[in-house]
């Protein structure tokens, strides 16, 4: 079978493939036809397939074997029959195959698609392929070769080109672009329809290179000439970009475009082609040029507006464009503020809270207004207050926000102007007040009338007035007067008459009336605003001037009116009588005469400063006539009387207030003295950066010499660990409750010592009510606690000694008075009662003493157990009740449960805290006792309505060794240990304990436990 030999893979598996099963038998069996065709198949370096027989059996070379690909149908159809082989494709072969092998003649076919199965799935392959009949022994088909091709990677990349090409053209013509190409060896110009259409042309029209030009405007034709030559050369890299005009020559239609085009050159250099795109850009550049002369136009109407125009440019409000008037208001000029952030320009506007409106307007978009905003801004050289109405608008584009344009304009005259307007209003309204003017104001088309309370009491009208019902008013005789004054004024505009109004009470008053008439454009009279005053009581002006003299006279203060010269008009009875000058030496006298300071021309100067603004509180020396000087405090402003000009000034004597503050400048320096003498450093300490300034004394108190560095945190470093979150916790505390902060603790100093130090200090806080520093002093108590450590070490001896023979006596005092009282000896034995009981107080007093020394050495023991509180509570109110007679304890008690605390410490507290109000409250009867549940804590209070402690005392009552006094100075036995040691034992249980007391009114010491323990 030398037919078989060869054949590389194939022909292997075909040598090796069992036949015998299949419909052509074994190869020692087939015809030579077929023998043939399978050598040819096998050894052609073409892919090739082959069926044969009637079922069509299936052979394929190595050429045609990766066209299967790998897990698909190779090896395993080798020799299977074609329906089986192909049979996802069978309908698509099929007909192929038939049309073959009855007589149709070979098939061809090109890019043909042919999906199969291969690589573990269903490919679309497509192939160029060919069936041919294999004609057998008989003359007929018996088989067919197939020549074929794999041609999918072709047909894949050519519609890949297809559609590149497009989208190419979509997005040309999506871009309304035109399209050319021009060949430099013949000058042969090609373009599509739109550019065709651009030059006046027809779709199928030539483009003649001479067209191309000719449609150039005249002025860019030479530009565009240069530009093609420029790009035709290698230099250049063949680019091709440039702006410019063509003329429609049909219908003359300008059209601004932008031609871009790229060259290529051959291997010599040579451009062989130059093709791109022309872009009607026309409207986008009216739009650009008509954006650049809105921004010039924009730019132009800022810097000659009338008013302060800026543009700030993004979230750092950088100056963009400002005009001159800008520059006047910000008191700076454009090379300190152009270009930069408005506030690394101006700094002086910092912290008047400008940040904040910009950032809202710019973050929202919203504009905002002031008017007349007080600004802080430099002025010759000097920060000065002005005022401004101002515009913050948010200058906006598709994106957003991206700058803010303000537009301002100082009002500083206006509002001064206005506010002397309001004062001179209020003056003018305070004028008629005092003067007890009545005010009205008669429309004279409808005869309807306005008036003041005061007009209608001079007038005695009561109900809602007619004019006519004023009229009526008038006495009958002086109407007349009244008329004619009227038909006057409706003439020259003024009115002005006195007359007499008769009141319903028959009296008679003089009223004088004044008023101004107002015309139309016709001069036809429409309104008459004027004023009356009741003169019936009125005298002369020097019984005005005897009122004024009088209120001045009875004046603890100098009174002076002063004249523009500086000659004393007037001066009051206090200024004559402490001068030493008479009435009439006071007629020739000048200022200068008693002013130490005076100088004509500095008074000048401030006489008519005064005609327009008040002057300054200022301090002077005066002199008095017998040569001694004192100092005074003066107070001027500016009257007009009789249209002249005058100076009233106030005077007083401020010699006590001078002492005052000389007096407090000693209290300082000896308040410094006394803080080195005491060796108390003090400190301020600033809350939000944690820098401390400290005296010298102060750094002494942790070991460190004058010129170390020393901030709150090297102070919290220093402490012992159990000390840094108290000393914390009570300074935000004193912050919180705006209080003292007091506290002590241990330091390491840097030589390794411990030292106790005792630090109090006050918040001091802004005007938003945020603390901002603390200011405090420090000492160090080290040799005090030494001692008070050897005090206490002494008291528990001596108490401990001491409870010993108190016990003895006790017993002995006890058998004896059972001994006398069995006798018969009473009086004795009520003498011995009392010694018995003073042993009990003895022995109570003993006992604190051991529970202090126990409390201050960290050794008070605690035995804890769950217990009935209320059970508690009966058993010592039950107790105590027998030891006072005067005393009735009330109790108030609601359900509290059980209480995990230790038994017998919270008895020594309620008996603490009971005894203290039977003692204090020895002019009333009863003591209230109360306990109910608050939250997860029992609450228990017990009220006296004793003497009471004072506010500034309450927070010493739980010190050691601190006792209250009574009403009238005696002080209450005791040691003023009971408190101490049940704030203690409070304490240590985890609760809270304190007073809420009024002097004289009694007392209410509560204390809170909680339920569940803490320990």
């Amino acid at each position: 079978m030398r037919f078989l030999e060869g054949g590389g893979e194939m022909g292997a598996l075909i040598r090796a493939h069992d036949w015998s099963g299949t419909s052509i038998g074994t190869p020692d069996q087939w015809p030579v036809s077929l023998r043939t065709t399978i050598g040819i198949v096998l050894n052609s370096r073409f892919p090739m397939f082959m069926y044969w027989g009637p079922d069509l059996v299936c052979f394929y070379n190595d050429a045609y074997r990766p066209s299967l690909g790998i897990n698909g149908k190779h090896p395993t159809l080798l020799g299977q029959p074609a329906p089986i082989f192909w049979a996802e494709i069978w309908h698509i072969l099929e007909p192929l195959i038939n049309q073959v092998l009855s007589g149709g003649g070979a098939t061809w076919h090109e890019d043909q698609l042919i999906p199969f199965y291969r690589n573990g799935a269903i490919e679309d392959i497509y192939w160029t392929f060919s069936y041919s009949p294999v004609i057998d022994e008989t003359g007929k088909p018996g088989g067919i070769i197939v020549a074929c091709t794999e041609t999918t990677d072709k047909v894949l990349a050519f519609n890949k080109i297809k559609d590149s090409k497009a989208e190419l053209e979509f997005a040309i013509d999506a871009a309304e672009l035109g399209t050319w190409d021009l060949n430099p060896q013949t000058n042969k110009f090609i373009g599509n329809e739109r550019l065709k259409n651009w030059f006046g042309l027809l779709p199928e029209d030539e483009i003649e290179l001479d067209l191309a030009i000719a449609v150039i405007a005249g002025k860019d034709r030479q530009r565009v000439a240069d530009a093609i030559s420029t790009a035709l050369k290698p230099s250049s890299g063949g680019k091709y970009d440039i702006e410019y005009t063509i003329i429609n020559p049909k219908t003359l239609t300008e059209r601004i475009v932008r031609a871009k085009g790229k060259a290529l050159f051959n291997d010599e250099g040579t451009a062989i082609r130059l093709n791109g795109t022309l872009q009607d850009i026309t409207e986008e550049t009216i739009a650009r040029l008509e954006l650049i002369e809105s921004e010039q136009n924009f730019r132009s109407l800022i810097l000659q507006a009338p008013v302060a125009i800026a543009v700030f440019k993004g979230k750092e409000y950088i100056v963009e464009i400002a005009n001159d008037l800008v520059f006047e208001l910000w008191g700076k000029t454009a090379e300190e503020t152009v270009g930069k952030p408005i506030f690394e320009g101006l700094p002086e506007a910092k912290g008047q809270g400008l940040e904040a409106l910009l950032d809202n307007v710019y973050n929202t978009g919203e504009r905002f207004v002031a008017v007349e905003r007080p600004v802080y801004l430099p002025r010759n050289g000097k920060i000065q207050k002005i005022y401004v109405d101002f515009v913050y608008e948010a200058l906006k584009d598709n994106n957003g926000v991206t700058g803010i344009i303000a537009v301002a304009s100082e009002v500083t005259n206006q509002v001064i102007a206005k506010r002397k307007i309001e004062d001179a209003e209020e003056r003018a309204r305070l004028a008629i007040d005092v003067a007890e003017l009545g005010t009205f104001d008669l429309n004279l088309i409808t005869d309807e009338v306005i008036t003041s309370p005061r007009f209608d009491a001079i007038m005695d009208i009561d109900e809602p007035p007619q004019h006519d019902s004023y009229i009526d008013r008038i006495f009958p005789d002086d109407r007349h007067i009244r008329d004619k004054a009227f038909d006057i004024a409706l003439k020259t505009g003024k009115l002005a008459y006195t007359g007499r109004v008769l009141w319903r009470d028959g009296s008679m008053h003089v009223i004088e009336a004044e008023g101004k008439v107002y015309y139309d454009d016709e001069r036809i009279p429409i309104r008459m605003l004027g004023t009356i005053i009741d003169i019936t009581k009125q005298k002369d002006a020097d019984d005005e001037l005897k009122r004024f003299k009088f209120m001045a006279d009875n004046a603890s203060d100098i009174f002076i009116l002063l004249r523009s010269d500086g000659s004393i008009a007037y001066v009051n009875s206090v200024a004559l009588d402490d001068w030493g000058y008479n009435e009439e030496e006071s007629l020739n006298m000048n200022v200068s005469d008693v002013d130490i300071y005076h100088d004509d021309a500095t008074f000048n100067r401030a006489f008519k400063k005064a005609q327009q603004q008040n002057i300054p509180q200022y301090e002077t020396l005066y002199r008095r006539k017998n040569g001694s000087v004192y100092p005074v405090e003066i107070n001027m402003v500016s009257l007009m009387l009789s249209d002249q000009p005058y100076l009233f000034a106030v005077a007083r004597d401020i010699t006590e207030r001078r002492k005052a503050r000389e007096d407090l400048i000693q209290i300082n320096q000896r308040l410094e003295i006394a803080l080195e003498a005491g060796r108390l450093g003090s400190y301020e300490l600033n809350l939000e950066t944690g820098i401390m300034f400290c005296n010298a004394q102060c750094k002494a108190n942790y070991g460190l010499n004058k010129d170390a560095t020393f901030n709150f945190s090297d102070l919290l470093a220093a402490m012992l660990p159990e000390y840094p979150e108290q000393v914390q916790n009570r300074v935000n505390e004193a912050i919180k409750n705006k209080t003292v902060y007091s506290s002590e603790y241990r330091v390491t100093w840097p030589d390794g010592s411990i030292h106790w130090i005792n630090a109090s200090g006050k918040a001091r806080y802004d005007d938003n009510g945020k603390a901002v520093q603390m200011v405090g002093v420090t000492f160090d108590i080290t040799d005090q606690k030494v001692l008070q450590q050897q005090k206490d070490e002494f008291i528990g001896i001596a108490s401990h000694e001491l409870k010993t023979p108190v016990t003895s006596i006790k017993a002995y005092t006890q058998v004896l008075e059972r001994m006398l009282t069995k006798k018969g000896d009473t009086m004795e034995a009520a003498m011995i009662g009392k010694m018995d009981a003073q042993l009990n107080r003895l022995t109570s007093l003993i006992a604190d003493l051991l529970d202090v020394t126990k409390i201050n050495s960290g050794r008070l023991q605690f035995n804890y157990t769950m217990f009935d509180f209320n059970a508690l509570i009966k058993e010592v109110v039950e107790d105590l009740q027998r030891t006072t007679k005067k005393h009735t304890i009330i109790e108030e008690l609601h359900e509290t449960g059980h209480v995990y605390a230790d038994r017998e410490r919270v008895s020594q507290v309620l008996v603490n805290l009971i005894t203290n109000a039977i003692k204090y409250s020895p002019h009333t009867e009863n003591i209230i006792l109360r306990a109910r549940l608050n939250n997860n804590e029992v609450l228990v209070s017990v009220q006296d309505f004793g003497i009471g402690i004072s506010k500034e005392k309450q927070s010493r009552v739980f010190e050691q060794f601190y006792r209250v006094s009574g009403a009238k100075q005696h002080t209450f036995p005791g040691l003023g240990l009971g408190l101490y040691i049940s704030s203690e034992i409070i304490k240590r249980e985890g609760g809270r304990i304190w007073v809420d007391s009024e002097e004289g009114k009694g007392s209410t010491f509560y204390f809170a436990l909680p339920v569940e323990s803490k320990k």
